[in-house]
């Protein structure tokens, strides 16, 4: 099997809202506008005020020389928009005893750990699909300061940034390191509405329109929900196909992915979307994917347009074969009835 590696063909999408003509039959709303680039981030799109709320966790992991690992102490931290809180962890006692006993602290304490972190972070965004936050850290010892930095870090639903770590004084420590470390969750306004998640594959070429349709369902807040789209096929000489063929004999244009929507408190909608293209000919097939994030009101559709089709397989250039065709995913979330 022939294949182009996918960092070739990251997607870059880029969105706006538009209106779905010619896929009226298909249940997509009638009368839509179109907005100049993506909503921003952290913000509502009327100018409203509403502020997104996460739950960031900072965390310690200690790491024993067998390999076992073991979670230590930990905060949960719900935070505003542009809310921040500052809390302590630390790594054994002053007094000598064993550096990888884990605590935490809601206050400075006065006898000092032997490695000691303050954090403060803060919340700059958060999406459906990923919380940005600034984290100032410190880690001291005794009166001296060893470590520290302030970052911003983006970060998807459960996923972890590694911050710091530290080893004990001496082989003598069951313990190999302990690692600092924060994730970040975003909380939904809603988390228990139903909804219907109808996704297009649509490209227009040669004065033609072809198109495929999955309507899906999810959850407000939910887990990502996946879709996979039929794939539009064409003879390799071009257009549509006069007759059915086998895979191997047909050019193929297909996507699939993930898609999470949250319902917000001012009447829009958080969606975010992950997809892969795959190019196909000759048993042969080429993939990009790509993530976008936007934000609309429900029943309202949001068009994706990729970037040009590129690679090759077999004696096929895809970006020649499509060249002039521009190919966009359409997506329009609704409350269930």
């Amino acid at each position: 099997m022939s294949r182009t590696p996918t960092s070739d063909l990251k997607l870059a999408f880029s969105v706006a809202l538009a209106g779905l003509a010619c896929c009226a039959s298909l249940g997509a709303p009638h009368g839509l506008h179109r907005l100049a680039g993506t909503p921003g981030v952290g913000r509502s799109q009327n100018g409203g005020g509403l502020q997104p709320a996460a739950q960031v966790t900072l965390e310690l992991i200690k790491t024993q020389r067998d390999g076992r690992t073991a979670a230590g102490p930990h905060f949960i931290v719900p935070l505003e928009l542009n809310g921040s809180a500052v809390r302590y962890l630390g790594v054994g006692r002053a007094n000598g005893t064993e550096p990888c006993v884990l605590n935490s602290y809601w206050t400075q304490p006065s006898d000092l750990p032997w490695s000691f972190w303050q954090a403060d972070v803060r919340l700059v965004a958060a999406t459906a699909s990923q919380t940005t936050v600034e984290l100032r850290w410190s880690r001291t010892r005794g009166d001296r300061v060893e470590a520290g930095d302030t970052r911003v870090v983006t970060l998807l639903p459960d996923q972890y940034h590694l911050v710091d770590y530290v080893a004990p004084p001496d082989a003598a420590s069951p313990c190999a390191n302990v690692a600092l470390q924060v994730r970040a969750n975003p909380v939904p306004d809603d988390s228990t509405t139903p909804l219907n998640i109808d996704v297009w594959l649509v490209q227009d070429g040669a004065g033609e329109r072809r198109l495929a349709h999955q309507q899906v369902s999810g959850r407000s807040g939910g887990s990502a929900t996946a879709f996979n789209l039929e794939p539009l096929e064409f003879s390799p000489q071009g257009g549509p196909l006069a007759e059915r063929r086998p895979a191997s004999q047909t050019v193929g244009l297909q996507v699939r992915g993930t898609v999470r929507a949250a319902l917000r408190r001012d009447g829009f909608v958080d969606v975010s979307i992950e997809a892969t293209r795959r190019l196909s000919f000759a048993n042969g097939q080429v993939e990009g994917n790509g993530q976008q994030d936007f934000r609309n009101r429900p029943g309202e559709t949001a068009e994706i347009m990729l970037p040009p089709a590129a690679g090759h397989v077999a004696a096929l250039d895809f970006a020649r074969f499509f060249q002039g065709a521009t190919t966009s995913l359409f997506v329009t979330v609704t409350r269930r009835p």
